[in-house]
């Protein structure tokens, strides 16, 4: 699913998921002058399988944040949020 400009769903399959098929939602949301991503990854099959995948997710925000600050887009910053029941 996708919803210009502000959401996109999709389903990620892997190895690193047991060839499960799980749910990544990315979301931007204005927040005045900056925006906010938030990125969900959920239905894993095992909790271990989140926080492997928690990990890489946060690697590639903190690439997407250098990036965007070298572009000379303001100071991005990243927060990560684990969430219940083996989401992140």
């Amino acid at each position: 699913m996708v919803e210009p400009p502000s959401k996109l769903v999709l389903t990620w399959t892997s190895k690193g998921t047991g060839d499960e098929t799980t749910l990544v939602t990315v979301e931007i949301f204005e927040r005045g002058k900056h925006s906010e991503l938030v990125l969900t990854h959920e239905r894993f099959p095992t909790p271990e399988q989140a926080k492997r995948h928690e990990g890489g997710w946060g690697q590639i925000a903190d690439k997407l944040a250098a990036y965007l600050g070298e572009a000379g887009c303001g100071q991005p910053s990243v927060t990560p949020t684990e969430l219940p029941g083996g989401r992140s």
